[in-house]
């Protein structure tokens, strides 16, 4: 008696294919969710797979999460160039205002780009690979120039917190870019060699 090369079960006599597999090496039956028979689970993290699934459900849950973090980020730094005491830091700390304005008008920018990625995203639209690793590019960029120009940012030693504010701004800044390094890395390497990517943003 032969055996199907797929499922190594033993094939009935004259019989061509599996009754069990149909010669793809999975039960027939195999069921993701009552009643509904799939030819894969859904959400799965098969490389050679389609769809919103696998790896790209962490992309989703970035893109759905950043806008909100980057809009509580941008209530923020308008508050401080609005509020009591942006004259304060203004005259203590020169050039403090202009680095907040400058991550201010970034951060509305890359939210701008977060909508618009969310859009291509869910049509599966063949521009959204790129357009996704010009925005890690585009937020990378835009962390080093703000970890740059926070270097350039004097002090004045009437106010007393004013160094332990800078140093403060420094390691957040430097953490920040650190995290966009790794994060444009990781992402644009898997955009670039993913076959899930590749079959399903063809549109």
């Amino acid at each position: 008696m032969t055996s199907c090369p797929a499922c190594q079960r033993p094939l009935p006599e004259n019989a061509l294919r599996c009754g069990d597999c149909n010669g793809r090496g999975r039960p027939a039956e195999y069921l993701t969710l009552p009643g509904l028979r799939l030819s894969s689970p859904m959400f799965s993290f098969d490389p050679h797979a389609h769809g919103i699934g696998g790896w790209l459900i962490l992309v989703l849950l970035g893109l759905v999460a950043s806008p909100v973090l980057l809009c509580r980020i941008i209530w923020t730094d308008f508050h401080s160039l609005t509020g009591p005491n942006h004259r304060f830091i203004g005259i203590h700390v020169p050039g403090l205002p202009a680095l907040v304005g400058f991550e201010l008008f970034a951060n509305v920018s890359l939210v701008a780009i977060l909508l618009l990625l969310l859009f291509f995203f869910f049509r599966e639209d063949r521009r959204f690979p790129r357009l996704f690793q010009f925005w890690l590019g585009v937020s990378l960029v835009a962390r080093m120039a703000e970890y740059t120009l926070s270097l350039r940012i004097g002090f004045h030693a009437g106010w007393e917190g004013a160094q332990q504010t800078l140093a403060g701004l420094h390691g957040k800044l430097a953490l920040d870019v650190f995290q966009g390094l790794v994060a444009a890395v990781v992402w644009i390497w898997y955009f670039q060699v993913s076959h899930r990517v590749k079959a399903t943003f063809v549109r």
